[in-house]
């Protein structure tokens, strides 16, 4: 998946890339293979667009996750084309109040197509706040993939990491998930390194990046991470 942008991406991506590479070439060499149609998540309750009268255009579910104050609506907002809302109130808890005016309280939304019209992807955030926590299951619920997203300046983000894997335990013993570390600018403790020993340590040495929730390469590059993790897993 690619989306024409000016810039190059900000993120920086730590896992191996020749392993992308050589997956990108497959993907490539597969698009001229014929493929069945999709089965559409009920969460998104859509029909698949039909790209012509024998094929439909894939369509794919993604859910951001995470701490408040992480970026999952930012990014949601900043990569969605059309459809997107959230469903943000201001805090009802001191604690929130204080970092944000503003936070989800059911889920963000937005939809995502490629410029050849060839894959449409339906993007989901839960909400930060933990009480909230019951909305994860029904929004993963036919999720391709997971995106964890961690502010690296609130409370102990490797703990934070570390709850998100948990809560999400379930889904990623069948799903992958990409990491999405914002703030990273202000301060690098814990470091990449601190996330990936969190990851190995439970067996699971996916993707880590440090990004900006507002820069469009840097969640373009998170999402298509994860997309070429789901199609050759």
């Amino acid at each position: 998946m690619t989306k024409e942008t000016s810039s190059a991406p900000s993120a920086t991506i730590f896992m191996d890339l020749s392993a992308i590479k050589a997956l990108g070439q497959e993907r490539a060499a597969k698009k001229n293979q014929p493929s069945h149609d999709e089965t559409v998540p009920q969460a998104a309750n859509v029909s698949a667009v039909t790209a012509n009268t024998q094929k439909k255009a894939p369509i794919l579910k993604f859910v951001f996750t995470g701490s408040v104050g992480s970026g999952k609506t930012t990014a949601i907002a900043t990569i969605s084309e059309s459809s997107y809302f959230s469903t943000e109130v201001k805090p009802s808890e001191q604690s929130v109040l204080q970092q944000k005016k503003s936070t989800t309280v059911a889920m963000d939304y937005g939809v995502l197509k490629t410029i050849d019209g060839q894959d449409k992807f339906y993007l989901y955030g839960t909400p930060g706040q933990r009480r909230f926590d019951f909305m994860t299951p029904i929004l993963t619920r036919d999720a391709a993939g997971l995106i964890i997203m961690i502010n690296n300046t609130q409370g102990n983000p490797l703990e934070e990491l570390d709850y998100y894997l948990s809560l999400n335990k379930a889904f990623l013993l069948k799903n992958p998930a990409v990491i999405g570390i914002t703030h990273y600018d202000t301060t690098s403790q814990p470091s990449v390194d601190d996330y990936l020993t969190v990851l190995n340590g439970r067996g699971i040495p996916w993707p880590v990046m440090n990004i900006d929730a507002r820069e469009l390469d840097d969640i373009m590059l998170l999402l298509d991470t994860l997309v070429m993790m789901v199609e050759y897993s």
